[in-house]
């Protein structure tokens, strides 16, 4: 059994003090900050190195993690 297997069950049974309602909306806008970040920079990348199918593979990633698809320039 690997080491991580074995700290996921070592937790189990513990139980967790409840966060705070603002705290975890905190943490989710933050989440979220990291998510749109993300896909910012999968469009940039792509721009650089998918530039055929750019606006496909973004609206991949956009649709899968529910954001809108960051404006991209138009095509040079």
């Amino acid at each position: 059994m690997s080491l991580s297997m074995r700290r996921r069950r070592a937790g189990r049974g513990r139980r967790r003090a409840p966060r705070p309602v603002t705290e975890l909306r905190c943490l989710l806008a933050g989440a979220e900050r990291d998510l749109v970040d993300f896909l910012t920079l999968a469009a940039d990348c792509a721009l650089r190195h998918l530039p055929d199918f750019r606006a496909p593979v973004i609206g991949a990633f956009a649709r899968v993690l529910d954001l809108p698809a960051p404006a991209m320039p138009p095509e040079q």
